[in-house]
């Protein structure tokens, strides 16, 4: 049974953003984490497997449709993740898949709201790629 924390919100908010971000901290924290799955995008988004103390940590920061998000979630699942970071929109198909997932899973869910500050936009998604490196942690320590 995997954990998923997904970091749900409307779209162009910073999800992507804190979602990276929290991989760059994971990384920065543990400097002997591997690599198992690196998939190369030609945008800010990610979708990677990362070993840390044993625990395989996978993250797709695409979640914008229900086809994005099945497909990564799909790889993910297949490299038997012990921790799911994801993205969903705030409603509709995207969220129904993680709901329909929360039977057999433990799934957290972190908000990530508008920020209209620059400043405060890269401050909001600090403190979000925070809360899932927090949840990222309950499960590898």
């Amino acid at each position: 049974m995997a954990k998923i924390i997904v970091v749900r919100g409307k779209g162009s908010i910073g999800k992507s953003a804190s979602i990276v971000m929290a991989r760059d901290m994971l990384l920065k924290k543990y400097p002997d984490a591997k690599y198992e799955l690196e998939v190369n995008r030609r945008s800010v988004d990610i979708l990677v497997v990362i070993i840390v103390n044993g625990i395989k940590i996978g993250i797709e920061s695409r979640g914008d449709t229900e086809e994005l998000l099945k497909a990564g979630l799909k790889i993910l699942m297949k490299h038997k993740c012990d921790v799911i970071v994801c993205a969903t929109r705030t409603g509709g198909k995207t969220v129904r898949i993680i709901e329909a997932l929360e039977k057999n899973h433990e799934v957290c869910w972190i908000v990530k709201k508008p920020e209209s500050n620059p400043d405060a936009y890269k401050e909001a998604n600090r403190r979000v790629a925070m809360k899932i490196l927090s949840e990222i942690e309950s499960t590898i320590l």
